[in-house]
């Protein structure tokens, strides 16, 4: 399979796929190599390429009537968009990524999307949307017992609340969800350092130095249910609580 092979081949050998399968016929297998392309393409960096695959492959798996395959595509496309700013192109392709993962069953990927679509819907300004994405994930991701899943769910939860000026909150989650991510080995992926590394920023710029290194070691120093619980605490004021 592709995703076994060394990281550098996986391009290789998923171009190679797909020119077989497309050669043999089989457009269904040909999307599911391209989309293998199109991840890697994600991950390197390379947005442009990234986004002419996804839509080649929307197409095929349509084509085809491949849901399954058409959810991965449209969260594929929501992350290029949002990586070039464009966040209203970015929510759409989310939310119907959301409502077939909901209709399919496929809660392990619902929760991806959704919280991508919280962290998109925070661009926006849109934080009440932001919200119930970020608390339908965490009710899935409880429900699994998955706790590198619950990680990224308190970063998004950190980030609604940087975004509605509650810093010290925003810092508290960001520690925490960074020993969780440790502890369970769950690094970041590179596709999320860029938004990662801007919701940490507008969380630092409210604060001091002091008070932001501080509000961090507090919240490694949490358990994962007590950071769960201080994220879902909601109607504090704004400011720095």
């Amino acid at each position: 399979p592709i995703w076994f092979a060394r990281r550098h081949d996986r391009a290789a050998y998923a171009e190679m796929s797909a020119q077989i399968f497309m050669e043999l016929g089989d457009r269904q297998n040909a999307a599911h190599s391209l989309l293998s392309l199109a991840l890697t393409m994600t991950e390197r960096g390379d947005q442009a390429r990234a986004d002419a695959l996804y839509q080649e492959t929307l197409g095929l798996f349509q084509a085809t009537h491949d849901e399954f395959g058409e959810t991965f595509s449209r969260t594929g496309l929501g992350l290029v968009a949002a990586a070039r700013g464009d966040y209203a192109t970015a929510r759409s392709h989310l939310e119907q990524s959301a409502v077939m993962r909901r209709r399919l069953g496929d809660k392990i990927y619902l929760t991806y999307s959704l919280g991508w679509l919280a962290l998109v819907a925070v661009r926006l300004g849109d934080l009440a949307a932001a919200r119930a994405a970020l608390e339908e994930g965490v009710a899935v991701r409880r429900a699994l017992g998955d706790e590198g899943g619950l990680a990224a769910s308190l970063q998004g939860l950190a980030a609604l609340a940087a975004a509605e000026g509650k810093a010290v909150k925003a810092a508290r989650l960001f520690g925490a969800a960074e020993k969780v991510r440790e502890r369970v080995g769950a690094n970041l992926p590179n596709s999320e350092l860029v938004e990662y590394h801007h919701n940490v920023a507008v969380a630092r710029a409210q604060l001091s130095e002091d008070e932001f290194t501080a509000a961090w070691a507090e919240g490694r120093a949490m358990s994962l249910e007590e950071a769960l619980d201080d994220a879902l605490v909601v109607g504090l004021p704004a400011g720095h609580v």
